[in-house]
């Protein structure tokens, strides 16, 4: 069943590999191999939550404590629940995806957008300035709209603050550089 999933999955038939995977997995419910394929299906088709309680499940077998990916997999979710305006549970997901993996960049990314489409300027820019404190490599993502929302606050001062930090980080961040440039 196994084999016959993967070609379902090459195949692009997410169905039918995710039926086989679940087959296998009636045979030997502990098959890490089926649970990562059946894991991979579910995010081919962006269904977060059930690509989250699998791999919830993989690392209960495996007795991994390692949840980057889990919160990986609930940020990918809290941004389709932003996309589809769903706010509230978008920040539910993305603080729960924080929770579980604090280094987990896309979430404080999102979750910063989200509270600015919210009008929630400060948390907006509360989210980003976690986002730099814990990943300056990926500040690129968000300094050109933080120093926006700086601007909105009158505190647009700030942003030379963490400009210099992202520097002190590594000095040859160039996407920094350009955009202190422009």
């Amino acid at each position: 069943q196994l084999s016959l999933g993967l070609d379902f999955l090459k195949a692009g038939l997410m169905e039918r590999a995710k039926e086989a995977f679940q087959e296998s997995l009636t045979e030997n419910p502990d098959n890490i191999e089926a649970l990562m394929y059946l894991q991979k299906s579910y995010e081919e088709e962006r269904e977060w939550q059930e690509a989250f309680e699998i791999r919830q499940r993989i690392m209960k077998i495996t007795r991994s404590s390692d949840f980057s990916i889990s919160s990986f997999i609930l940020a990918e979710w809290g941004i389709d629940k932003y996309r589809n305006g769903e706010f509230d549970k978008a920040i539910e997901i993305f603080d729960e995806a924080i929770d579980l993996y604090p280094e987990v960049y896309p979430a404080y990314e999102f979750l910063g957008k989200t509270y600015l489409e919210m009008g929630q300027l400060r948390k907006a820019a509360d989210a980003w300035e976690k986002l730099i404190e814990l990943t300056p490599d990926k500040a690129f993502l968000i300094l050109p709209d933080l120093y926006k929302v700086y601007r909105k606050l009158g505190t647009e001062k700030d942003i030379i603050k963490y400009c210099d930090y992202i520097l002190k980080k590594n000095d040859k961040n160039w996407r920094t550089y350009l955009f202190i440039a422009s």
